[in-house]
């Protein structure tokens, strides 16, 4: 799927064997709507999406698919790691806002693996979903770098309200590795596009109102999880380690050389 560019679909159309389709969304500029694009386009009962700057582990299609057994199962996604391109996690960037750049952050342990919604790189869908609940909603979805989404919370939220009864899974398993890019990993970003995500969060509650009560339970959860579990303990830590270092100081320091 390429969306608006001439170029890239030509070079695409080149060097890819004829029994790939390359789709150009030629509707509103986005990811929602170039993502519509590739729905039109599909024939087969099963729709899987990654993100152009993400691989897929080799057994990726299969860990998705192996849930489509079961006829409950409207829709599964799995797990993106972070491909840092700096070559290693920065010190200060915590894995709970893995999130920020699109991939898998820690949180709460989950009850089961039945979930709300799937993270937007790594997700599939039966097809009926679409032709029940309809396609992405581009209101909510990112166009070039507006970092704040929510296009795949919408579609799932108005899918669980079409087809009452059927679930949507996080397969672990289903790993897809997810390239960060060094211009993320600034506080700047981060600030802006924990910003945008709230302010598209609100445009989805919105959106969704009415679909479920319990509609931003996730979110509420990993919040709590955030103030009294991952912020205390990583200031715990850090003590810990200042502890440490005064102690080796005033082993090797004297009184007489400070």
């Amino acid at each position: 799927m390429v969306d608006h560019t001439l170029e890239v679909f030509h070079q695409l159309k080149k060097s890819l064997p004829p029994s790939v389709k390359v789709v150009l969304n030629e509707g509103v500029t986005g990811l929602s709507e170039t993502r519509n694009a590739g729905i039109r386009a599909s024939s087969g009962d099963i729709i899987a999406f990654i993100d152009d700057d993400a691989v897929a582990a080799p057994d990726w299609l299969e860990k998705l698919s192996i849930h489509y057994v079961d006829s409950q199962v409207i829709a599964a996604g799995g797990k993106a790691l972070p491909v840092w391109e700096t070559r290693r996690r920065p010190r200060w960037f915590p894995e709970e806002l893995d999130w920020t750049v699109g991939c898998t952050h820690k949180g709460p342990a989950p009850k089961s693996n039945e979930v709300r919604n799937m993270i937007g790189c790594n997700m599939s869908f039966r097809k009926e979903a679409f032709d029940k609940a309809g396609v992405f909603n581009n209101q909510v979805g990112r166009v070039g770098r507006v970092q704040g989404m929510g296009e795949d919370t919408e579609i799932c939220m108005r899918i669980k309200h079409a087809l009452p009864g059927k679930i949507i899974l996080h397969e672990p398993g289903a790993i897809i590795y997810h390239k960060v890019p060094a211009w993320r990993l600034t506080l700047r970003y981060l600030v802006r596009r924990s910003y945008n995500e709230g302010l598209f969060k609100n445009t989805v509650r919105a959106l969704a109102a009415g679909l479920s009560s319990s509609t931003f339970a996730p979110e509420n959860s990993y919040l709590s999880y955030l103030i009294f579990n991952a912020a205390p303990g990583r200031l715990l830590r850090f003590y810990r380690k200042v502890a440490c270092l005064r102690l080796w100081l005033s082993g090797y320091v004297s009184p007489l050389s400070a």
